[in-house]
């Protein structure tokens, strides 16, 4: 063999291997893998202010996609949500409703609203959310795809007594005024006029 014909043996295996090794690697973004999934995520992207005295309240919309979970012949399968606030185990739809899980059938789509309320108490902050989808099936939680997002929510002051004619305004231009005249009777005392005879 002469070296042309070598080099191309050497570019055709190259070529074959490279195309072997990125014909089998999943995409990053592949939604074929999960059973089921979430299309969309709506939230609040705009500051959160209180609802009430006690609580922040906004709403998530989500839509859920199930592509390959069934537990039956008929396709039919169960699925509930995890809501995490700061890593910490916020609600847990199974354990803290009387239904504990909602039906979502092999290839439909469910639309889901909640309302979220985060307590007073936990103080003015962004909040991250973490939404985790379960799978129910025999008595088992599967994963099935995890979203998260971050909320700001923050105390609303009432500034009535920061506007142009408040008492406190008045008071603040008051003094400014006294201050200013005090500083040019003062100049006026500092210079002498001559009056000539």
């Amino acid at each position: 063999m002469d070296n042309k014909n070598l080099i191309v043996l050497m570019l055709t295996i190259f070529v074959c291997v490279l195309v072997n090794i990125l014909s089998s690697t999943p995409l990053p973004l592949a939604q074929t893998e999960k059973g089921a999934y979430f299309t969309k995520v709506e939230h609040p992207r705009s500051k959160i202010y209180q609802a009430n005295v006690r609580e922040w309240s906004f709403y998530m919309d989500l839509n859920v996609f199930n592509a390959n979970c069934s537990g039956d012949l008929l396709d039919e399968a169960w699925s509930f949500l995890k809501v995490y606030v700061n890593d910490e185990l916020w609600w847990n739809e199974y354990n803290d409703t009387t239904y504990h899980f909602w039906q979502c059938n092999k290839g439909s789509t469910v639309q889901l609203r909640y309302r979220a309320n985060i307590p007073t108490w936990k103080k003015p902050n962004n909040y991250h959310l973490k939404v985790e989808l379960y799978w129910y099936h025999n008595d088992t939680p599967y994963l099935q795809d995890t979203t998260s997002f971050v909320v700001s929510c923050v105390l609303f002051i009432n500034l009535r007594h920061q506007t142009a004619f408040s008492y406190l305004s008045v008071y603040l231009l008051a003094s400014i005024g006294l201050s200013l005249y005090l500083l040019g009777q003062r100049d006026l005392e500092v210079v002498a006029f001559t009056v000539p005879s």
